[in-house]
């Protein structure tokens, strides 16, 4: 059957945002707290990272009377990465993390002079739920100063959807109120679907990192992703409910394309420590 949605995305947008603040200011209080306890040693060439940040997809749309709304309501991707510094200009990098794609579309009385309340629209439903593994090289650039670094970065991503190829769901109700107030008052159905389970993106990237400590480092990551093959597929249609014979149809495509910004707090991995007793008796 399919699933039918009237959450409001506006709000619930508001609510993931406070709710990843809270989680940033949690672990900036660990990282902190972790910081006073952190002594001078030797580091290994390992990494690791906590990322969290936003995602806004980039969909193909096709809608020749343009009412359909192009900000769709942007992810939060989370996750964590492990990073391999093999000298002081190249890293690699590996990671976990859980995206979504949107699969509602909303729409809005876009004639001259209104304009919607809402950015992305007044409904919005559960994402379709993603893994994505990052695979990149990281080049040091040597540019930066006092603790900051300015590094660049490329690699793949490949995309796994959580839910089955057969999986769709579906999506009515007004469109998305506009300002000023007494426009013609507007209906919609929406249904998305995947079309494909697995696909791969490109990404290319900046990144400023800011060292904390031996230890510990901060860093803000922007890209951009291209995607390679369409995954979510989106279509419905609308129509004036003054003038209900005259039905305007339009879809959109994901196909992982994207731009991302993500804050990353990392770890290095201490190197092991021999008791210095032993020392002696290396090799023996």
């Amino acid at each position: 059957m399919p699933y039918i949605t009237h959450s409001a995305s506006g709000i619930e947008w508001e609510k993931r945002k406070k709710k990843n603040m809270k989680l940033t200011l949690f672990l900036l209080t660990c990282m902190i707290t972790v910081l006073n306890m952190d002594r001078i040693h030797a580091q290994s060439n390992f990494s690791i990272g906590i990322d969290a940040g936003v995602r806004i997809e980039k969909p193909s749309f096709n809608d020749p009377k343009g009412y359909v709304i192009r900000n769709l309501l942007p992810n939060n991707p989370y996750g964590i990465s492990a990073t391999y510094q093999a000298n002081e200009k190249w890293g690699f990098e590996l990671g976990l993390y859980r995206i979504g794609f949107y699969r509602d579309a909303n729409v809005y009385y876009n004639e001259p002079g209104y304009r919607p309340i809402v950015r992305h629209g007044s409904f919005g439903s559960p994402f379709l739920s993603t893994l994505q593994i990052p695979a990149r090289v990281i080049y040091g650039t040597g540019l930066g100063f006092s603790k900051f670094s300015f590094n660049v970065f490329s690699g793949l991503n490949l995309y796994h959807q959580v839910h089955p190829s057969d999986f769709f769901g579906v999506t009515s109700g007004p469109g998305t109120p506009v300002s000023p107030d007494g426009a013609p008052e507007l209906r919609f159905v929406s249904t998305g679907r995947v079309i494909e389970r697995t696909s791969v993106g490109i990404e290319a990237g900046l990144e400023l990192k800011y060292l904390l400590s031996n230890s510990f480092s901060l860093a803000y990551r922007f890209s951009g992703i291209l995607g390679t093959r369409d995954k979510i597929f989106n279509e419905g249609s609308y129509y004036l409910v003054e003038n209900p014979q005259d039905v305007y149809s339009f879809d959109y495509v994901q196909n992982g394309t994207a731009l991302v910004h993500i804050l990353s707090i990392r770890y290095r991995i201490p190197k092991k420590r021999v008791p210095e007793a032993n020392r002696y008796f290396d090799g023996y």
